[in-house]
């Protein structure tokens, strides 16, 4: 399920160099006793966010060199336990929205969340040329292992209220799901298509045959969008395809052929609506000596 994430929830949700945008602010560690923050519900429950839970998640990070060389380019930001703390609050608010909507986060979601973030973490260390970037990215993952939980369970949060709501009849978007082979000539385009509908395997042909450097490894996955995001010709194929089927098309990129594998409802609007109603009725409480919670935004804005 493809859900966008409203603007003020960016830093709670955004996996992996999220931390490295936050600005120079403040540590939340104050040497006191009590909890960190506290929000109370529209329901009346409370929950308390406890200086060792961030700590937790602060020591892991900091000693993963490598991830602090990925996400700050080696200087740890002061800032670092306060957007801990602010990531940590917008979890609670989205586990929040997720009982409101009688829901909540499995650890086979959890898993899945953290398999994404192991994902990304491997795409960006190739692109940075790791001779074993999958293996190095499951070591750092390991290292900051409690951070991974928390992005984990903010990232699947959103998905599984995104189903839960879907159920409970929340409208959204047909958005359709799109696998494509790019080739230069349409001679090309025609024998690939007649590979097709003698029972071809669309991934294995886009693989061998594709000009989308993206297509090699994907089996030319473009993933589930808004038809709109595509050139003219290429929307008006996808919203004409029948699902499985693949069509031909032609665009300023080249000769297309594409397949409609599935079309997903996106009820981003409704999970914006639901997670922004306990953000607006939650009454959170951060340690004056650490600063105070901007709803808005979703972080900490330090004490001076």
């Amino acid at each position: 399920m493809n859900v966008t994430i409203p603007r003020y929830l960016f830093r709670l949700l955004t996996p992996v160099i999220a931390l490295a945008m936050a600005g120079a602010a403040c540590g939340v560690s104050r040497g006191g006793d009590g909890p960190l923050a506290s929000i109370t519900f529209a329901d009346g429950s409370t929950v308390e966010i406890q200086q060792s839970e961030v700590d937790v998640i602060s020591a892991g990070i900091t000693s993963s060199d490598r991830f602090v060389q990925l996400a700050y380019g080696g200087a740890i930001p002061e800032s670092l336990d306060n957007t801990i703390l602010g990531q940590v609050i917008g979890s609670r608010m989205i586990n929040q929205a997720l009982a409101n909507a009688g829901s909540s986060v499995s650890t086979s979601d959890l898993a899945d969340g953290r398999a994404q973030l192991v994902a990304e973490l491997t795409t960006v260390l190739q692109e940075q040329g790791e001779a074993e970037p999958a293996a190095a990215a499951e070591e750092v993952a390991i290292e900051i292992r409690g951070y991974v939980d928390l992005l984990s369970l903010n990232i699947k949060g959103s998905e599984v209220l995104s189903d839960a709501l879907a159920e409970q009849g929340a409208e959204g978007d047909e958005i359709p799901c799109v696998r494509h082979i790019l080739v230069d000539t349409e001679e090309v385009s025609d024998d690939i298509f007649a590979q097709l509908e003698d029972g071809g395997d669309f991934a294995a042909l886009a693989a061998e045959f594709t000009t989308d450097p993206s297509g090699v490894s994907s089996g030319g996955d473009l993933g589930c969008s808004p038809a709109d995001r595509y050139v003219p010709e290429f929307m008006d194929a996808v919203n004409g395809a029948e699902i499985g089927v693949p069509v031909q098309v032609q665009t300023d990129f080249g000769y297309h052929i594409l397949e409609v594998t599935a079309i997903e409802v996106d009820n981003s609007a409704a999970v914006g609506d639901a997670i922004s109603a306990v953000f607006d009725s939650a009454m959170v409480e951060v340690d004056p000596l650490v600063g105070t919670w901007d709803a808005a935004s979703g972080t900490i804005i330090p004490a001076n």
